[in-house]
């Protein structure tokens, strides 16, 4: 398997529970992107990042795309936390818009389900949730993804699951 290690960008700590969930299995250290130095990279192997989700952008991802060169010859798995069901067909969406052609043949990408609590967010997301709320309900026939968020909105939801992580552990174990 070789050095590991699992970086993650987190803003409301459910991507960080999973990132430290995932190093636990390894037994391999979890870093915050923020304290991460691009010149650690030489020393691992496979490299891990978690990201949770926001209007397909992955918070943090410029970790790795700013040095991509970097990378080479690593093994790289990439994480998403978001609402989403892991089988939604906008995930592939999602690897194209914040990956190079080159690094999204690279990544090994997965996406666990998160959790939301509107008592929490920031004001920024407390608006951006409402206007789309607003706008889920104008629509005919919107997607199972844009139901959920229209059926919970306003309430604490935690779909987090502990065991989701495993296919991540088993491909850094490959």
């Amino acid at each position: 398997m070789g050095r590991t290690v699992v970086l993650y960008a987190s803003r409301y700590g459910t991507t960080e529970r999973y990132a430290r969930e995932i190093a636990q299995r390894l037994g391999c250290e979890a870093v915050n992107v923020k304290q991460w130095k691009q010149q650690r990279f030489s020393d691992y192997d496979t490299v891990i990042f978690g990201g949770s989700l926001y209007a397909s952008a992955i918070r943090g991802v410029k970790a790795l795309t700013k040095h991509e060169t970097l990378l080479d010859g690593k093994r790289l798995i990439v994480f998403t936390v978001g609402m989403a069901a892991p089988e939604s067909p906008t995930l592939e969406q999602v690897r194209a818009q914040n990956f190079s052609p080159d690094m999204q043949r690279r990544i090994a990408f997965f996406h666990l389900r998160g959790a939301m609590d509107y008592a929490r967010l920031s004001p920024l997301h407390r608006l951006m949730m409402a206007g789309m709320h607003a706008a889920i309900g104008r629509m005919k026939e919107p997607t199972e993804e844009l139901r959920l968020i229209q059926e919970t909105y306003g309430k604490r939801m935690d779909w987090t699951d502990r065991a989701a992580v495993e296919p991540i552990v088993a491909a850094a174990k490959a």
